[in-house]
């Protein structure tokens, strides 16, 4: 898969060829489908950080309030986008074509010049909550095992 220059906010996500030359997008698919990949990720650097004086920044965990903020933001982008192809199909009766699809920016920010399919934004949606929670979840339990 070759990308052209561009932002892509949909953290996690799968990138693969997709129909008509552009590539297709699968936000959150990480999450999804492979969380351990993540959580062994996060073991495998914190091991191999030995340099002191950059342990401000190797010392992030990758699922962190800043991912979390990313992520929310996109499952909210993920979530208006299908409202608002939801009212446009409404609108247009039975008129509409290529529902279920959504290329580039101009569908949802973030998405870059690639394109998703409506399965892939559920795909997200999902990833993204149940990131959310866990990270909520998981904060909550170190809350309540500290003594006060």
């Amino acid at each position: 898969v070759q990308l052209p220059p561009q932002r892509i906010t949909l953290p996690f996500s799968l990138i693969t060829e997709g129909p008509g030359g552009m590539n297709q997008l699968t936000p959150g698919w990480l999450l999804q489908y492979s969380p351990y990949t993540v959580a062994r990720s996060e073991v495998k650097f914190a091991n191999r950080r030995t340099a002191k004086r950059h342990d401000f920044y190797t010392g992030w965990k990758i699922l962190r309030a800043g991912t979390m903020d990313l992520m929310l933001d996109a499952r909210n982008a993920l979530f208006y986008a299908g409202q608002q192809q939801q009212q446009q199909s409404a609108g247009e009766g039975s008129k509409s074509n290529k529902v279920g699809v959504f290329k580039t920016d101009r569908a949802i920010p973030g998405l870059g010049a690639n394109q998703l399919t409506e399965k892939g934004r559920q795909i997200g949606i999902k990833a993204y909550t149940d990131a959310l929670q866990r990270y909520a979840l998981r904060g909550l339990l170190d809350r309540l095992g500290k003594p006060a």
